[in-house]
């Protein structure tokens, strides 16, 4: 189970990747070496999908609560069942961890980002951002729906 969810994490990148690549017209290798924003972001609807590692099922449920409730997010899916490997002061740690995929809209993300620094146990909690080029457009439609209309309500 656990390897399957790695498979599908790795691939849902993979074609991610690969399909901005081909909106770009850009060779993949070129699409993954990249540094340009303004480029990355030519194509992207006002929604993005965050990822951040949590310790445990509690911390996990606290946030994607949180979050959900005060709308700064549509939909949180927790994955378990990770494994990373990190340096942190100078020591090479792995711990199990889970994983949040958090759906909302790229103009909420510095609220985002506030808060959930406020809810995570971590020193320094992973707050990763990609945008979605595209997707279902009843679903981008859910999303916006979901939350909070600007990052001032």
């Amino acid at each position: 189970m656990r390897y399957a969810i790695f498979a599908l994490v790795a691939l849902a990148l993979a074609a991610m990747l690969a399909h901005a690549a081909t909106r770009r017209l850009l060779p993949l290798s070129t699409a993954l070496h990249s540094s340009s924003a303004a480029d990355d972001n030519a194509h992207a609807t006002p929604y993005v999908m965050a990822f951040s590692t949590v310790p445990d099922q509690a911390v996990a449920t606290a946030i994607s609560n949180a979050l959900v409730t005060e709308r700064l997010a549509a939909c949180v899916n927790t994955v378990p069942g990770l494994k990373s490997t990190y340096c942190w002061q100078g020591n090479v740690n792995v711990d199990d961890e889970l994983l949040l995929i958090i759906k909302t809209r790229a103009q909420l993300i510095p609220q985002l980002k506030k808060r959930l620094v406020q809810l995570h146990p971590y020193d320094v909690p992973e707050l990763i951002v990609h945008s979605i080029v595209d997707g279902h457009a009843p679903y981008l439609k859910w999303i916006a729906h979901s939350t909070k209309a600007s990052s001032s309500d």
